[in-house]
């Protein structure tokens, strides 16, 4: 699951930095998940655009 808001224009020539960090990570009908948080920010460190994301972890074997 990825959800995402663009927050302003990124001209051609402009860097973007990503940046993400862990929320939780959490157990649901027997499978792993972890939820993160996104940001995405231009060379003058202005906000670009920011998400959630929730992935599947694989199992151990």
């Amino acid at each position: 699951k990825l959800k995402s808001e663009v927050r302003r224009h990124n001209p051609e020539g402009d860097t973007v930095y990503l940046n993400g960090e862990v929320m939780r990570k959490f157990q649901e009908d027997n499978k792993n998940y972890v939820e993160f948080s996104i940001i995405a920010t231009n060379q003058d460190d202005e906000l670009s655009a920011r998400g959630y994301a929730i992935a599947e972890l694989p199992g151990k074997s």
